[in-house]
């Protein structure tokens, strides 16, 4: 299976590279009528997974590949953040984070705290793919999966084991008490890093349930373990619930 070329990226340089976080194209959901996508740019057809295209994918592999030799020669990423960050306006942060996700400008004026705001969304891109996962918090919500969701949104017959030609795989999270119109997640897979998914998705306030789910990428699901995490979409990010699900041949 191609590895996707969408990736948390991280470069740090003194003589004008700076930071650089996002992805280049993202594998999107086809969108139930509870995991609509928001500000869709790419094209999306029944049963395949469409194309956000955010950046020059060859100029944020490469800026991948530097952040991943720095890491290999012991950088440590969450450090490599926070220098860069340091050599960076607010302004400068608005613009980096409106030209690699979906978040528009006048959202971003917003925010309380951008620094913040920006350590917290490279620390859940580098989650798990440049830097280690990190540990779950007790009591946290689990994300359920299965191949077809009921007229409440829950998991029909969920399980955490799937084959490779599955045609699409939900992860359903309870959202009765969220109270917000958007979610954010990221789907990722764990052997490699590879995230599939990372975004903002909207949902129906108030709904028992809510999902996202990805349709087959090419022919076949790479075999492996893949994890789900949701996050409110507000500035804090914080962690709604999380799970894992495999693939098998």
């Amino acid at each position: 299976m191609k590895r996707a070329p969408m990736i948390a990226v991280l470069v740090l340089g003194a003589a004008g590279l700076g930071f650089v976080l996002g992805r280049a194209t993202a594998p999107m959901p086809e969108a139930g009528p509870n995991a609509s996508t928001a500000s869709p740019t790419g094209p999306t057809d029944a049963g395949t997974a469409g194309e956000r295209v955010l950046a020059d994918p060859e100029s944020l592999e490469g800026m991948r590949a530097m952040a991943e030799h720095a890491i290999e020669w012991g950088a440590d990423p969450n450090a490599l953040v926070s220098g860069a960050m340091d050599q960076m306006s607010d302004e400068q942060l608005i613009t980096l984070v409106t030209s690699l996700t979906d978040y528009e400008r006048e959202e971003l004026e917003g925010v309380h705290d951008m620094r913040a705001f920006v350590s917290r969304l490279a620390a859940i891109a580098m989650d798990g793919t440049l830097a280690p996962a990190e540990d779950l918090p007790p009591g946290l919500a689990h994300v359920e999966f299965a191949t077809e969701v009921g007229p409440d949104n829950s998991a029909s017959n969920p399980t955490n084991h799937f084959r490779a030609d599955a045609a699409r795989i939900y992860a359903v999270f309870a959202s009765e008490e969220l109270g917000g119109e958007e979610i954010f997640a990221k789907w990722v897979r764990v052997e490699d890093g590879e995230v599939l998914l990372f975004g903002r998705y909207q949902i129906e306030p108030g709904d028992d349930h809510s999902y996202v789910w990805m349709g087959r990428p090419d022919q076949s699901w790479a075999p492996g373990s893949y994890r789900v995490d949701f996050y409110t979409s507000d500035e804090s990010l914080d962690l709604l619930a999380s799970g894992s699900h495999t693939v098998s041949p």
